[in-house]
């Protein structure tokens, strides 16, 4: 070994906050919010507080045996690797909060999407007009 080690990085921003993750090859973990998380022990992490005062919290960590993706919802889409995990763990469907409503319509549409795509059930998009899995 000639004593470099291979770093990745990824960001993303949504609603105002930007997450940022850098990677270790080498030693197998991701820092993300501060903390280091072996990547042989978790795939996934579970966020909350994201809107709080005092930010985002890493309110636990789970391993769900890789599997293959949920297909997807449109045809000719893009299969979700995120909503075959979930699918996979029924922790993490419950972590969702699918049964609770939020006070903006808007918003709501969008929460209600998204359970249904990661429960797995049908969805009937008017812009396509048929069915999707």
């Amino acid at each position: 070994m000639d004593g470099r080690r291979s770093y990745s990085f990824h960001s993303l921003s949504y609603g105002g906050l930007t997450f940022s993750m850098e990677f270790d090859d080498e030693r197998r973990i991701v820092r993300f919010l501060n903390q280091e998380i072996s990547l042989t022990e978790t795939n996934v992490v579970l966020v909350d507080f994201v809107d709080s005062q005092s930010g985002p919290t890493i309110v636990g960590r789970r391993w769900v045996e890789p599997g293959p993706p949920a297909p997807p919802i449109v045809p000719g889409g893009a299969a979700d690797p995120i909503a075959g995990v979930i699918r996979r763990s029924p922790e993490l469907l419950e972590y969702l909060q699918c049964g609770l409503t939020v006070p903006d319509p808007v918003t709501q549409v969008m929460v209600d999407l998204v359970c249904r795509i990661v429960r797995g059930d049908p969805i009937t998009l008017p812009l396509f007009g048929q069915p999707a899995r």
